[in-house]
């Protein structure tokens, strides 16, 4: 399983065989990924992913450039301004 996500949309897919496709879509439902007791630590490890993401969008000039362009041609502060990272926050690390 992973996902990834566009200045859209977010995509979360699966790469299964076809005996296990009914299992995986119970698995990746909404209710049963919040359900889980272990969405603290799955939270946790994707938050230092992103983290990760930004300071590589941040040491990148092709990428920086594209998201300050962006944020400047959008009017009135449009979500498709925004990163799609978003931003680092204060807890990020």
């Amino acid at each position: 399983m992973d996902a990834f996500t566009s200045k859209e949309y977010t995509c979360f897919y699966a790469k299964v065989l076809d005996e296990h496709c009914s299992a995986t879509r119970s698995i990746s439902s909404p209710t049963s990924c919040c359900a889980r007791s272990s969405i603290a630590t799955e939270l946790e490890r994707e938050r230092k992913v992103i983290v990760e993401e930004i300071r590589m969008v941040e040491d990148a000039p092709e990428e920086l450039v594209y998201d300050l362009f962006s944020r400047r041609t959008s009017t009135r502060a449009h979500p498709l301004g925004r990163p799609i990272q978003g931003p680092r926050g204060r807890s990020a690390g």
